[in-house]
């Protein structure tokens, strides 16, 4: 009886203090929920609600409602990009300033460069984009325009659509497909399906962190709660060294930081391209041409099978299933992709530049796994001016026969 009567003296005695503490930390100190979004995170979602605030329409693909966002970022999370970028889609959902008017005018000739992430360049400012920056590597006078209708996240699938639904009908001259990385990721999901009827279709519900949930509830109602949430984050953020969130962009950090508590395994899902990618190639190739287009496949590029240990500190891209997998095996993935998209450009005669194998493996030219920084889009449109130079069939239809290319910039 007696142990009975002190256990629960000890029990009120502690709920009393916690009561206490509860009280004095909402009447005094009042601690930020820790789960709440910063107001760096609420930037990068309103960034993203504009980006994705396109109509409910499965008929107009990649779209993008007209935004101008001025993002900031400070080089860390981000490295090779530092400063205020502008993104600016226009009224048609493209990233270009220029394009006013569904209709050519006379002499005008429109180049489109179609792809995922890493040709939206979303981060970089609108002239540093390396659809723009193409544009001045070729030389060409007011007579040509560039036009940026990359979007993240798309694959082949949304490439046909966009292509088929909305670009033809702005009488495209040459159409640029930066293509493979995200069929390459996409492929590897577990519910993959050559039907569209994988993950992305669907709707997703708005939900709170599900492993964190019972943490968001306990510091909903409780201040002491916060209070050890705070603490155990200071101890641990001080111990990892993890670096300071970083504005738009900053959730590139969280995710470097996630990949490197993942486990390992040896081999990504799945080995090989499935034969959804190579169709998917030649329903590009062929919508260009039934519409009087020059195709153009470029080959996707990546840090991957770097051999300089600081791309390491760069990483955070994982396939499906949150599993770490050496990028030696990525990049042998992804460089099957590429072997596809080289055969069909040989297969039916279509101009090829091959980036994965002519950008430089260099960190200074990513900012992480495969999408490129300031550095890195001037490489990319150099490459890509010189290749479109060289097929006499695109130099010819976009009139740079005879006219000389830009002076180096020393």
């Amino acid at each position: 009886m007696q142990k009975r009567r002190s256990w629960r003296a000890r029990t009120a005695a502690v709920a009393v203090a916690w009561l206490a503490c509860e009280l004095l930390l909402w009447l005094l100190v009042r601690l930020p929920h820790p789960y709440a979004p910063t107001d760096v995170q609420r930037r990068d979602q309103q960034v993203l609600a504009r980006l994705q605030g396109a109509p409910p329409n499965r008929y107009l693909p990649s779209y993008h409602l007209p935004a101008v966002i001025e993002m900031e970022t400070d080089g860390k999370a981000l490295p090779g990009i530092e400063g205020t970028s502008t993104f600016t889609i226009n009224q048609f959902g493209f990233r270009s300033a220029r394009l006013q008017s569904r209709d050519k005018p006379v002499g005008v000739r429109r180049v489109f460069c179609v792809g995922g992430s890493t040709t939206e360049c979303l981060y970089l400012d609108d002239s540093k984009a390396w659809p723009e920056v193409l544009r001045g590597e070729l030389g060409a006078d007011s007579c040509l325009d560039v036009i940026n209708a990359g979007h993240s996240g798309d694959v082949t699938r949304d490439h046909i659509a966009l292509l088929a639904q909305r670009i033809v009908a702005f009488a495209p001259d040459v159409v640029v497909f930066l293509v493979g990385i995200n069929d390459c990721f996409q492929q590897m999901a577990p519910d993959y399906s050559a039907l569209r009827d994988d993950s992305r279709a669907l709707a997703r519900a708005a939900s709170r962190e599900a492993s964190n949930g019972w943490k968001i509830l306990a510091c909903d109602v409780s201040q002491v709660a916060r209070c050890l949430v705070h603490v155990v984050r200071g101890i641990t953020e001080h111990s990892t060294n993890a670096v300071t969130q970083d504005p738009h962009g900053g959730w590139v950090t969280r995710e470097r930081e996630k990949w490197r508590r993942l486990p390992w395994v040896e081999q990504p899902p799945r080995a090989e391209p499935l034969p959804e990618f190579e169709q998917n190639l030649r329903t590009l190739l062929g919508i260009c041409r039934e519409h009087g287009a020059l195709p153009v496949l470029v080959t996707q590029p990546t840090l991957w099978g770097c051999e300089d240990a600081r791309c390491e500190q760069l990483f955070w891209r994982r396939p499906p299933g949150e599993q770490r997998v050496p990028h030696a095996a990525l990049w042998q993935l992804l460089e099957r992709f590429n072997d596809v998209t080289r055969a069909v450009a040989r297969a039916h005669d279509c101009v090829l530049v091959d980036l994965a194998q002519q950008l430089p493996k260099r960190c200074d030219l990513f900012y992480d796994d495969d999408h490129v920084n300031v550095a890195g889009s001037q490489a990319v449109a150099r490459l890509l001016a010189a290749g479109l130079r060289q097929a006499d069939r695109v130099a010819l239809r976009l009139g740079l026969v005879g006219v000389p290319a830009p002076a180096a910039v020393k």
